[in-house]
């Protein structure tokens, strides 16, 4: 209604972050715009949020000029080379960081010459190094803790800080505003705040794309029919650019459903009234439980939700789940971690050694994510999730003869910060911290997990 410049039949793309994997999704005209000439589908489907978030950061908000100097963390996702890819076009000097040597080399190609690792402090370092101690004009940051402490830190006078993400935020974890008597500017930046900004943004990005300023991001193409696959692949953390999954083959999805299921009420194809069996599923419910992405989904509601949850099961899923899923010790939660709570001598005076305990951090960790974790890698970072942390912090007790609570964790969220918590013990304790509000929030949570969410068999 009352929309212009486009007409029916038009190839169109989309800023939206909504109802993405829907038949049909609704958009404000600003949002859209006509598909940049020569390109696919897929390779437009790269630009809408990564340029989007990039331009309104650096150009927008952070007014980046030629010749200035940007820092841009994680630079090998979708977000982080829109942004390299807009810095070069500006003519900053750039100074990027990755999580991989894999996506540290592809930089390297894209011909930028500062390259460094953001999965270790010692980034901080080089950036001074390699700018003569100056630092930089801008820093788009993604990471979090110490990590984001060590990015303000290098910001020359009058430099601007623009926050991705919202860790740090939600937590409300503290800023050092010693930094800022350089005449510092930070930036939360949220594009739902600013549409007609964005809007304004949005428009530029398209017109650069037709003048062939800007080219799409490199990515990775799964079918509909390969979705799981896709989130599977997403959740390594390990591709370069964007990951796209394609509607080509969406006509197979309702194939499969049908093939595997369309029964008829006399049990035959064809003859009478169909309906779709979930017998197959329940089946594969059964067999395998939930996948890890399912219960992460499902547990981020529970955390989240303000009322009573409900699940409605055909299945007997208490069963199930005393079957498949190992208890989680919920008294981990309460309890507090003192040199006290080691039961074996061999394991106390194990914990007296900073490199033994590290050693086996790291084969704990390495074990569960499949991947070798350095010392200084956050485990958020690595795309941990509250079940991950869980089961991790199980897992390390029963290794080590110890009862920490899987909240500390949070805290300490490398392998060098947790080792030195365990090894100091009684003294760290007692100045333990006040828990985050989310952490809080979460241990409510178990806490109340009986009253909060029900699992009840029935038919859905």
């Amino acid at each position: 209604k009352n929309v212009e410049n486009f007409k029916v039949g038009d190839a169109v793309i989309a800023a939206i972050g909504h109802s993405c994997f829907s038949a049909y999704a609704k958009a404000s005209a600003g949002d859209v715009a006509v598909k940049p000439i020569g390109l696919s589908f897929e390779e437009a489907a790269t630009i809408p949020i990564a340029f989007l978030t990039a331009y309104h950061s650096l150009i927008s908000l952070g007014s980046l000029k030629k010749g200035e100097r940007i820092l841009i963390h994680s630079a090998a996702g979708g977000v982080g080379m829109a942004a390299v890819t807009i810095a070069q076009w500006v003519g900053a000097e750039v100074l990027v960081t990755a999580g991989n040597q894999e996506k540290r080399t592809f930089l390297k190609e894209m011909g930028i010459k500062y390259v460094m690792n953001s999965r270790s402090l010692k980034f901080a370092e080089q950036v001074m190094e390699y700018t003569d101690g100056k630092g930089v004009d801008m820093v788009l940051n993604s990471l979090t803790g110490e990590f984001m402490q060590k990015s303000l830190s290098l910001l020359a006078p009058l430099g601007r800080f623009l926050e991705l993400g919202v860790k740090d935020i939600y937590e409300n974890n503290k800023l050092e505003l010693k930094h800022f008597e350089k005449g510092l500017s930070y930036f939360a930046v949220q594009l739902a705040a600013s549409s007609q900004d964005a809007n304004q943004s949005w428009r530029e990005i398209t017109d650069h794309f037709n003048n062939g300023k800007f080219r799409p991001l490199p990515h990775k193409s799964f079918q509909i029919t390969e979705i799981t696959q896709a989130f599977e692949y997403m959740a390594m953390t390990k591709h370069i650019g964007k990951i796209i999954v394609t509607l080509k083959e969406k006509a197979k999805i309702m194939d499969q459903i049908l093939s595997e299921g369309t029964k008829t009420k006399k049990g035959k194809k064809g003859v009478g009234k169909s309906v779709i069996s979930t017998n197959s599923f329940q089946q594969k419910l059964q067999n395998e439980g939930i996948s890890p992405s399912e219960a992460t989904d499902a547990f981020s509601k529970i955390i989240d939700a303000t009322h009573s949850r409900v699940a409605v099961s055909p299945t007997d899923l208490i069963t199930l789940i005393e079957k498949k899923v190992n208890p989680i010790k919920i008294a981990n939660v309460s309890r507090s971690f003192t040199g006290n709570n080691v039961a074996t001598s061999d394991a106390k005076n194990s914990l007296e050694d900073n490199k033994y305990i590290e050693d086996t951090l790291s084969g704990i960790w390495e074990n569960f994510f499949g991947f070798k974790i350095e010392v200084d890698d956050n485990l958020f970072d690595q795309g941990a999730t509250s079940l991950d942390i869980i089961q991790i912090n199980n897992r390390l007790n029963e290794i080590l003869k110890t009862d920490i609570p899987f909240v500390s964790m949070y805290k300490y969220p490398t392998i060098s910060s947790l080792a030195g918590f365990m090894r100091k013990g009684k003294a760290e304790h007692r100045n333990a911290p006040q828990l985050t509000d989310r952490t809080e929030k979460i241990q409510k949570g178990r806490r109340s997990t009986h009253s909060r969410f029900e699992l009840r068999k029935g038919n859905a």
